[in-house]
């Protein structure tokens, strides 16, 4: 009788074992399953990431393609010489803007040092646009619509659309402009300037106790042919407060926005930049090398 007994009770116990293993395995099942599905979830939210990325990179090519495509038209019209049936029916710009595309203001900046030598003073651009009033009028309503949502504000929007409309005219010799804070204005932006001689021009007046944003044109040979890109360039100073750093980064996407067409984003301090940078990055054959890139290799953005 004892032996039953303890026969009973060891199948009693192998028993009751087998079923906390059981258990344990239906636990791991479902731990697996949910482990199985929180990845499949975070490959789905991965998809769904670069797609969005892709489709971003797709606007924003079929965006420069416009631009492109706009600027090639403009030419063509300006050969065949429709721009002077096409300003007879132009809108009528602001007074500040229209005095400008005929014959643009000369507008110096006050002495001081401006990287390059006290008590030197910056002459702006005087070339004449080219562009017709009418296109001129349409990318200043179209740049004030955009303007609304921006973190950032402009003394003169419709100057600054003109003078960026002028760096972006390959009939014209203005090849940079420059912008850079109001003083005691965190966020508002006043052109500081333009001028002919690229971004070795530029970078004359740039200040290393500041944030400037510059638009610069350059010609590359492609294959055959020369064609003209658009970079922009960061400049932020080696000594500029931190906090205006930091805006730096927050505003440059409005900036860009503003520049409407570029083919590489440059964020770097004046000493890490030269045309020849430039030409390597709008053509794709950027080098290593540190320069302050905002979070991009070599500090290059295309």
């Amino acid at each position: 009788a004892a032996a039953a007994a303890a026969a009973a009770r060891k199948k009693a116990e192998e028993a009751a074992a087998r079923r906390e293993r059981e258990k344990e395995r239906e636990k791991e099942r479902e731990r697996r399953k949910e482990r199985k599905k929180d990845d499949d979830d975070d490959d789905e939210r991965h998809r769904r990431r670069r797609r969005d990325d892709d489709d971003g990179d797709e606007r924003r090519r079929r965006r420069r393609d416009k631009d492109d495509d706009e600027r090639e038209q403009s030419r063509r019209r300006r050969r065949d010489g429709d721009d002077e049936h096409g300003d007879q029916d132009a809108p009528a710009l602001p007074p500040s803007t229209a005095n400008r595309t005929s014959d643009r203001d000369d507008h110096l900046l006050g002495g001081g040092d401006h990287g390059g030598g006290a008590g030197r003073s910056l002459k702006v651009s005087s070339s004449s646009s080219t562009a017709s009033q009418a296109s001129l009028a349409r990318q200043i309503a179209e740049t004030e619509k955009l303007a609304r949502h921006w973190s950032i504000a402009f003394t003169d929007l419709a100057s600054v659309v003109t003078v960026l409309d002028d760096v972006r005219d390959d009939a014209s010799k203005t090849d940079w402009a420059l912008f850079g804070y109001v003083r005691g204005r965190r966020s508002l932006l006043e052109c500081q300037g333009s001028g002919t001689g690229g971004i070795a021009e530029a970078i004359g007046f740039v200040k290393d106790d500041e944030v400037q944003h510059a638009y610069v044109r350059v010609m590359v040979s492609m294959s055959t042919r020369a064609v003209t890109k658009f970079a922009a360039v960061h400049f932020v100073g080696r000594n500029a407060p931190y906090v205006a750093k930091a805006r730096a980064t927050a505003h440059k996407a409005d900036v860009q926005q503003c520049f409407r067409v570029t083919h590489c984003e440059f964020q770097c301090a004046r000493d890490e930049i030269n045309a020849a940078r430039i030409i390597s990055g709008v053509t794709g054959r950027t080098g290593g090398g540190g320069g302050g890139g905002g979070g991009h290799r070599s500090g290059v953005r295309r």
